[in-house]
């Protein structure tokens, strides 16, 4: 870039490093006509050549510099192109370092956490362990006890088996044992019912002597109340002694007249019995029949009888022999006090 000042010549260029430089370079100074000396046409011409060969020379020297600019500007472009690449390689590499080491912390913490949770079952299994080291402990002494337990009843199993050789009871023995069982299940019962009775006469005896207590005062003032029930007791114990003897005097005479009427029911069924037995006709009455229709029917044949025996009594002519006709109830087995006859004796 050429400016133009008003004695000399100005070139500015860029260097090497990107900055400006500027050169001054002096040329001829041409006045004007005005107000200046007058030259020869000679001296002008040479001032013109020199000032076109330094111009050439500026010229030749600025193409020059154009040449090195563009050559630095490539070089600057290649550098800027390799800069970028560069930076777009970095850029790639810090994506994909970023990306590995996302990788690397999430596998890194997929590792932490299966080392903890392997830590933890690892904690786990100890725990675990340990728990059944100390169940095979316990198991261990129960055992040791069993086996003691065992060595001792050793003697005991042969006095069983003696038991069940000598004792027609028992046949194995578990019979035995089952027996112990029993008992013993037994006694836990009684035991049981014993606690339980005990508790509850326990509690009886606390509330009766709470009752006691809290009735003596009442005790106190019922105490004059008594003496009076009492003698009202007594009298009411003098009316009841008579009133259940007239009660047991009336229930034996119902009693008695119960029997009576038995022992009667029992006549009237004897007399109608004879009496129908001594009836030829056929209309006698059912075996069966009712008592109203036995009395009608005793009634009856009473009358019949009677009439039959006055007829019989009277007087015979001479005519007749002056023999009497036979009683007609005693050939029946009947008389005229048949019905007493046939009562037991208590009730004549």
């Amino acid at each position: 870039k050429m400016s133009y000042a008003q004695d000399s010549l100005f070139i500015t260029q860029v260097n090497a490093g990107g900055q400006k430089v500027k050169k001054e370079i002096k040329l001829p100074r041409i006045d004007s006509a005005k107000g200046v000396e007058p030259i020869t046409q000679s001296s002008q011409s040479t001032e013109l050549l020199l000032a076109g060969k330094e111009m050439a020379e500026v010229q030749a020297q600025l193409d020059q510099k154009k040449i090195e600019f563009q050559e630095r500007i490539s070089k600057c472009e290649e550098g800027e192109a390799r800069i970028a690449a560069g930076q777009k390689k970095l850029k790639n590499e810090r994506i994909t370092f970023e990306a590995i080491t996302k990788e690397r912390e999430a596998k890194r913490a997929r590792e932490e956490k299966k080392a903890q949770e392997a830590m933890a079952a690892r904690r786990d299994l100890e725990r675990k362990a340990d728990e059944l080291r100390v169940e095979m402990a316990q198991l261990q002494e129960q055992m040791e006890r069993t086996k003691a337990e065992l060595d001792k009843v050793v003697d005991y199993h042969a006095y069983l088996e003696k038991v069940v050789e000598y004792s027609p009871e028992f046949m194995e023995i578990p019979d035995i044992l089952k027996r112990y069982e029993t008992l013993i299940a037994t006694q836990a019962d009684l035991e049981s019912s014993v606690q339980t009775n005990a508790e509850e006469s326990e509690s009886l005896r606390l509330e009766l002597h709470q009752m006691t207590k809290g009735g003596q005062n009442e005790l106190l003032i019922l105490s004059s109340q008594i003496a009076s029930h009492q003698i009202a007791l007594e009298q009411a114990t003098i009316a009841t002694v008579l009133e259940e003897n007239e009660k047991e005097f009336r229930e034996d005479k119902i009693k008695e007249g119960v029997a009576q009427l038995g022992r009667a029911q029992m006549s009237l069924v004897n007399l109608f019995n004879r009496c129908r037995a001594t009836h030829a006709s056929e209309t006698k009455p059912k075996q069966d029949a009712k008592l109203d229709q036995m009395l009608r029917y005793i009634e009856e044949r009473i009358k019949t009888v009677t009439s039959i025996a006055r007829e019989a009594n009277k007087p015979s002519s001479p005519e007749q022999g002056g023999h009497a006709s036979p009683d007609p109830l005693r050939s029946t087995g009947a008389t005229h006090t048949g019905v007493s006859d046939a009562l037991p004796p208590r009730s004549r």
